[in-house]
């Protein structure tokens, strides 16, 4: 079975405090792994360093295989990672449909000549909306802005944002 996601040793000190020390964990496609332990313990950080929010003092991140350590974090959402935040983090003056919309059209392109769509892309960009939408239980609150939206329902439109990016790994922090 392929490993989507192995950490190898990876050590994190911020000065003289060491946050995180030779943690190593494997993950394999389809699994369902859950980080747990006190505030303090290093959860974050070692989100943070998978997702390229932070690259490792010492020790290396791979992801499907490849060495991904130190990658910026914006380069991994279109190579398959995604993550959802501790501080939700949504487009507030967009409504529920153009944050997910959005989402789902930053991640469709294929590379840097895929910029034009035709209008049956847009279509099926539509069409994943509305399922994304519905799948976490915002339909009623479609053409709502996320401003609008409780604390709760940020959270669920977030998770929304964050699968439609289709993505192989869901890193939850």
């Amino acid at each position: 079975m392929e490993n989507i996601i192995e950490l190898d040793n990876v050590t994190k000190r911020f000065g003289g405090i060491t946050a995180l020390n030779k943690a190593s964990l494997k993950v394999t496609r389809g699994e369902v792994v859950g980080l747990i332990g006190d505030n303090g313990a290093g959860k974050s950080t070692f989100f943070n360093m998978i997702s390229g929010v932070i690259p490792p003092s010492e020790g290396n991140v791979y992801y499907k295989d490849k060495d991904i350590t130190g990658f910026e974090s914006y380069k991994l959402p279109h190579m398959g990672i995604a993550k959802c935040f501790q501080i939700t983090n949504v487009f507030p003056k967009l409504t529920v449909r153009e944050n997910v919309w959005a989402s789902i059209f930053s991640c469709s392109h294929k590379s840097k000549i895929d910029l034009f769509k035709s209008m049956n892309d847009f279509e099926t960009i539509d069409k994943e909306t509305l399922k994304i939408i519905n799948d976490v239980g915002l339909s009623h609150k479609i053409d709502d802005k996320a401003e609008e939206l409780s604390h709760g329902q940020q959270r669920m439109l977030e998770m929304a944002i964050t699968l439609g990016a289709k993505p192989d790994l869901l890193l939850l922090d």
